[in-house]
């Protein structure tokens, strides 16, 4: 899922996975170098990424290769708020 905000030419990219477990297999999308720099080819640099599923959230200074891990019903909340 890429979400794009066009007045600064940047964006956001997650994987949406139903598991409740991390695994690397989980952010092999978010890591993939040709599919990273088409997407920044379209929607401008990326500033965050992120695996959303159902297990605890996990910042990206806390993971290595800098992707969070965030809890898909928290995401939904804060999208709620704003």
């Amino acid at each position: 899922m890429v979400v794009s905000d066009p007045s600064s030419v940047t964006c956001q990219v997650f994987e949406v996975k139903h598991s409740a477990e991390m695994c690397e297999a989980q952010c092999r999308h978010l890591l993939d170098e040709d599919k990273i720099a088409a997407t920044e080819f379209r929607y401008g640099t990326i500033t965050r990424k992120c695996v959303l599923y159902r297990g605890a959230s996990i910042a990206a200074s806390q993971k290595t290769k800098g992707i969070a891990y965030k809890n898909v019903e928290e995401y939904l909340a804060e999208l709620w708020v704003k």
